[in-house]
Parts: structure tokens; C-alpha cells; sequence
């Protein structure tokens, strides 16, 4: 079962999805229909899917987007 939103990413990421501002895209899969997002105040990785944003482990996000690293040092 997955994690409650409320444990998710700082309330700055979290009320940024809840407004549609958005946190800053970093990187995209096209084959996935997926874009990865970071959190500059909590450093969280998100990962936006066509109905739904969820975050995302840096390992898994390192498989999928190989050249998120390039933008974010941490």
C-alpha cells in the first residue's frame, strides 16, 4: 500500500500539486508518458504520471531518466 500523501515530499512540493504550479520538470520519458519534477526545498524526486504524481526513489529514478543526475548534484 502506498505511502499517505501527507508523509509525501514538504508542504511547499506538496501544495504546489495540490495548486497546479507545479515542482520545476527535470527530465522526461517519452515511451513512459512521464515527467520527473524535484523539490528544490526537500530535495524529493517526483515522478508525474498522465492522472497522478507519486514520488520516486532516486535508484528508480536513475534507471528511467539516466540523465536526471546532470541536473540536480544530490
Amino acid at each position: 500500500m502506498s505511502d499517505p500523501w501527507a508523509t509525501k515530499g514538504c508542504e511547499v512540493c506538496r501544495a504546489a500539486w495540490r495548486t497546479g504550479t507545479l515542482v520545476p520538470e527535470i527530465a522526461v520519458s517519452i515511451g513512459r508518458h512521464t515527467s520527473l519534477h524535484f523539490c528544490e526545498t526537500c530535495q524529493t524526486l517526483w515522478e508525474q504520471h498522465e492522472r497522478y504524481v507519486d514520488t520516486i526513489d532516486r535508484s528508480d529514478a536513475k534507471k528511467i531518466y539516466p540523465s536526471f543526475l546532470d541536473v540536480i548534484k544530490k
